[in-house]
């Protein structure tokens, strides 16, 4: 039986990678038009989406539905006024036709808690979106934990906000906690198998105050009431949960429960709060592990892969003796997924310290973009799926591959060639967040840049030979799209 994916959007993250990472297990994702999908401000059309749902093929056995593209045509979308309340609800009920007319389909689904802002395009709506996040949490600490400096710092944010914008925000996080409640209900009717409900960015101190926190609390009570709090998983994270969901699925089919042993970069690694997240990391951990059907355990000798989690949020990391701890359990061949939480790029220190001590491409699992869950679920999928594809032909070239599209997005592009080309930019006055007439010059720099740093600062720290070919997919410098090929055999 195959298997259907209604991505996020058509970043690679949501949409190509996810089609990658399903090869290393044999299945080819079936997928919708690109233009269903719309592209960056452009939103998708979720009724279209709608039908190509209601005609998948007999032979699709699991689907996999981003229920912000149903409802709204995208996670951008999702955070507009466009799509008002009854439109959003009504499309849900092509989940509950799909269900009558194909009582068999496995479907899984996953849908975002807005963040506490709004998306930002440009210096004025980045400034907003700063005062949004900030805005809400001191609504919500008045509302919880109120004194007189926190009114007053309230009021200065509120009068620095336009007004249209946060009865904007309003309308849309009703909109979107309303979305959010129906997707749990569908849980219950049976029209939806599991449900991931991820929360997206918060501001500082958002793990404390907060509507999104109000949010989650009617969130867990109503899975709790309808007796489903066992197939609905609550987290932070959003452009990671197709592929999660493609582990669960690959999990259930083949009957695994994948055990993985932790280990920290730092003592307190669990009990971290990353940046742009509400929970401690640990919390976050283990409702992703429980999601995608694995356990823990303490016996690295039982375990199928060990999760080395670097953590630099609290007490500072020892990253000598977890470089040490990695090295030695690639040298007894023990799977290593390598989830580094710093915030939107790689710890560069990390990978060199790692890298005298083994070629990083004998990883069997690595990422480390924008926020500590996206690493998280992104690398967990790679290695449940490593797991699952042990012994057969090509699995693992095709995991290397995989694993240096990693290494060349996360660690070179974010960790080096991003910032460059952002400073750069701003110099001459162009937002690295919509390059407009800029886009194709930009680009070509990007993949001039990225070739040059690659042959400088990867190819010497991996064993194999390798090319690729890299885009920006949307006109912004945020994510790239990188393909990478094994060119055969290893360095000699």
């Amino acid at each position: 039986m195959r298997t259907a994916l209604l991505p996020l959007d058509d970043r690679p993250y949501n949409l190509a990678y996810v089609v990658r990472l399903a090869r290393l297990v044999g299945r080819e994702l079936l997928v919708p038009p690109s233009d269903m999908l719309g592209t960056f401000f452009t939103p998708g059309r979720p009724a279209e989406c709608g039908r190509w749902l209601l005609e998948l093929p007999e032979d699709v056995g699991t689907v996999i539905v981003a229920l912000d593209m149903l409802t709204c045509g995208g996670l951008l979308a999702s955070r507009s006024e466009a799509s008002d309340e009854r439109e959003a609800l009504e499309r849900l009920s092509d989940l509950e036709r799909l269900r009558e007319e194909r009582p068999g389909l496995r479907v899984m689904a996953f849908d975002t808690i807005i963040r506490t802002s709004l998306s930002a395009r440009d210096m004025e709506s980045r400034r907003v979106h700063r005062l949004l996040h900030r805005f809400t949490t001191l609504e919500g600490k008045l509302r919880s934990a109120p004194d007189a400096a926190t009114a007053a710092e309230y009021e200065r944010v509120a009068g620095a906000i336009p007004s249209e914008v946060v009865h904007r925000y309003r309308a849309v996080r009703k909109r979107k906690h309303a979305v959010n409640l129906r997707a749990v209900e569908l849980v219950a009717a049976g029209a939806v198998d599991v449900l991931h409900l991820l929360m997206e960015d918060v501001g500082p101190e958002g793990d404390k105050y907060g509507i999104h926190k109000e949010e989650q609390d009617a969130l867990r009570r109503l899975a709790r009431e309808r007796g489903v709090e066992g197939r609905v998983f609550l987290q932070n994270g959003t452009d990671e949960g197709a592929c999660t969901l493609l582990a669960r699925s690959v999990t259930t089919d083949l009957g695994l429960e994948p055990k993985f042993a932790v280990r920290y970069s730092a003592p307190d690694g669990a009990s971290q709060v990353p940046t742009f997240e509400d929970r401690p990391f640990g919390e976050n951990l283990a409702s992703f592990v429980a999601a995608v059907g694995g356990r823990f355990t303490d016996d690295v000798g039982e375990a199928d892969a060990v999760l080395a989690g670097h953590t630099p949020y609290g007490e500072p990391p020892d990253l000598a003796a977890f470089c040490d701890e990695i090295a030695r359990f690639v040298d007894q061949a023990v799977p290593v997924a390598l989830v580094d939480t710093t915030t939107n790029q790689a710890d560069l220190a990390l990978m060199a310290a790692l890298s005298e001590r083994i070629e990083l491409d004998r990883l069997s699992a690595y990422s480390a973009w924008n926020t500590a869950c996206n690493s998280l679920g992104t690398a967990l999928a790679q290695i449940v799926l490593a797991v699952a594809s042990r012994g057969e032909p090509t699995a693992g070239e095709m995991n290397r591959g995989l694993l240096l599209e990693r290494l060349l997005d996360d660690y070179v592009y974010e960790g080096i060639v991003r910032p460059k080309v952002n400073d750069r930019l701003e110099r001459e006055g162009v937002n690295p967040w919509d390059l407009a007439e800029r886009a194709d010059e930009v680009r070509a720099q990007v993949a001039t840049e990225l070739a040059a740093e690659a042959r400088r600062t990867l190819e010497p720290r991996v064993a194999a030979r390798f090319a690729f070919r890299v885009t920006l997919p949307w006109p912004r410098t945020f994510e790239p799209a990188i393909e990478a090929r094994v060119l055969g055999s290893d360095r000699g």
